[in-house]
């Protein structure tokens, strides 16, 4: 006869959630399905909110300083928790050096010049779409993405003159745009 009279534990089980807060909108997510002891991944930014980025997650509403990043991997569940988003407003900023952008002069046997490139980076907390400008007399493209990254992600643009151009001068202003 075989009998086990020992004590049985069940492991507890918590809820997370994650809550987009009074200035945040955004769907609430909620697990309760985490065991005690167990290591879990954050939420990555989740919420929106506008004119402002989220920086990270904090224990309280309203926290100018995140207590953990977005995405954080090595959080330890020890009972129900509720995590905010925390906000910081956001900066623009593009650099750019088009000062070696002249093509030189071209002589009656007309060959399309080498082209030229200018470095676009993101100095701003947010990441920023760049839309290329058309142009009749220059090809435009960039071999990078045209999501640039916040805090220095960057874009390598090529301008070269098309081939075929009759004598004249080319003069364009081209203008770049930028979305967030």
């Amino acid at each position: 006869n075989n009998k086990n009279y020992g004590p049985k534990y069940t492991a507890d089980k918590f809820t997370v959630n994650f809550f987009p807060g009074a200035d945040g909108t955004g769907t609430t997510v909620t697990n309760s399905t985490y065991t005690y002891g167990r290591k879990i991944t954050l939420q990555d930014a989740i919420f929106t909110r506008p004119g402002y980025v989220q920086i990270g997650w904090a224990l309280t509403e309203g926290a100018d300083v995140p207590e953990f990043e977005l995405s954080q991997a090595d959080y330890v569940v020890t009972g129900n928790v509720d995590f905010y988003p925390v906000w910081q407003k956001v900066t623009l900023g593009v650099s750019y050096d088009v000062s070696n952008l002249a093509f030189g002069s071209i002589c009656v046997d007309y060959v399309a010049p080498d082209a030229k490139t200018v470095t676009i980076v993101n100095e701003g907390n947010a990441d920023i779409k760049l839309t290329l400008p058309t142009s009749s007399a220059y090809n435009i493209t960039t071999t990078d993405s045209t999501t640039l990254t916040a805090n220095g992600g960057k874009a390598v643009v090529t301008i070269q003159p098309k081939a075929g151009l009759v004598a004249g001068v080319y003069a364009e202003s081209l203008q770049f745009s930028f979305d967030f």
